[in-house]
């Protein structure tokens, strides 16, 4: 089983899809919100993240995660300045709201290969919602027990999320559409722990080339080529709460926010809203790589958290934006200088990036690590030594 890797975590990395309205008034199935059981904390205790391995470890044989911007290691204090539900309010929440249609899921699950095409919405019955929201946060964002879904069209970003730049969103000059796509597609980040075991071993290539006198020669070299010896990846998606806490980082709501982007003249404005995940992952990685250590494995090892989905983001489209998500056209502005730097000087102060939702894994960590244990695969001792005969028999052959 192959895992994606930090640069390519969990799906095809350009995917579009077309939100549209269809004429079926039949309603999405409603889920109640249901989170996964864990072992009581209390018969817990951490006793693997200062494990060692029961021989000493290969050289190069640790390996820190990548710069990815997917990987939940590299988040630096996401969490700073966010906001998140009163206990009278979590429990209002969980007793009276339905799971979020998570459309970005979805349109992974409808096919095996890349996901593309047109994904229909089906307009809600508007007697089957809640006149009044259940509650109104103190940024100003309404929650409902079931949301009729925006139909603005949309696109997936690859792993980041999903944007759209819909007229319908920018006609609305009271920003009730803005704020109910926020809403539609606030649903909780896909994330995973990516576990990769490998070791490198020595090849030799033979090539060949031309003296002065034309006569061939042959020169022998050796290379070091990484081999994967296991690598997957768990889901712990369910894990979140699936109702992330929309605020601001400044002391202005929601509302006034979205109010600031409409009023804005600009063509290259652009509104953010970033998830983010409020979990100890660098405990965690600690446990995991205590774990593996502790089971004998003792080569190359990689703990990685990828996640999708993640980022939400509105823009205006005209031909300034479309010029620049042109690839061709943004690497030509990248190499000439000048034009990237007049872009990017026109498009400071108009990027709205104070926006963050806030999702929580409320288990502790070792609850998390005790629930997924199971998924955990470590080779063998019989399968290490195994290998290690292939790998002399192949380095001195090949």
């Amino acid at each position: 089983m192959k895992a994606p890797s930090d640069n390519d975590p969990l799906l095809p990395s350009s995917t579009a899809l077309t939100y549209t309205s269809t004429t079926s008034t039949s309603l999405p199935i409603a889920q109640a919100i249901e989170m996964p059981s864990a072992p009581p904390i209390a018969s817990l205790s951490d006793t693997y993240s200062n494990a060692s391995c029961p021989r000493p470890l290969e050289p190069c044989s640790t390996h820190t995660h990548s710069s990815s911007s997917h990987c939940s290691l590299n988040d630096n204090d996401p969490t700073a300045n966010c906001t998140w539900f009163t206990p009278s309010e979590r429990t209002l929440l969980t007793s009276q709201c339905t799971l979020p249609l998570d459309f970005y899921r979805s349109s992974l699950q409808n096919s095996t290969l890349e996901p593309r095409g047109p994904l229909h919405l089906s307009p809600l019955n508007p007697t089957s919602l809640t006149p009044e929201p259940i509650l109104i946060t103190s940024s100003g964002v309404p929650i409902f027990s079931y949301l009729e879904p925006s139909l603005a069209e949309s696109t997936i970003n690859g792993y980041s999320g999903i944007s759209s730049s819909d007229s319908l969103l920018h006609l609305d000059t009271t920003g009730h559409e803005i704020l109910k796509f926020l809403q539609t597609h606030n649903t909780r980040p896909i994330q995973s722990i990516r576990i990769h075991g490998y070791h490198y071993e020595t090849r030799h290539y033979t090539r060949t080339e031309e003296d002065e006198d034309g006569r061939i020669q042959y020169i022998r070299e050796e290379r070091e080529e990484l081999i994967t010896d296991f690598e997957y990846s768990i889901d712990i998606s369910n894990f979140i709460y699936p109702i992330g806490y929309i605020s601001s980082s400044t002391n202005k709501s929601i509302p006034e926010i979205i109010k600031k982007f409409l009023n804005d003249d600009s063509m290259l404005k652009e509104f953010n809203m970033r998830k983010v995940i409020d979990f100890n992952f660098n405990h965690l990685h600690s446990i995991i790589t205590g774990y593996i250590r502790s089971e004998g494995w003792w080569r190359g090892l990689s703990v990685t958290f990828p996640k999708a989905n993640y980022k939400i983001q509105i823009y205006k489209k005209n031909w300034m934006t479309n010029m620049w998500r042109n690839c061709c056209i943004k690497c030509l502005c990248h190499l000439t200088i000048i034009p990237c730097c007049v872009y990017r000087c026109m498009r400071r102060g108009h990027r709205r990036e104070e926006v963050k939702s806030l999702f929580k894994i409320e288990y502790d960590v070792l609850q998390v690590f005790e629930s997924v244990k199971g998924q955990i695969y470590v080779p063998t001792v019989g399968q290490q030594a195994f290998g290690s005969i292939g790998e002399v028999m192949r380095d001195v052959f090949w």
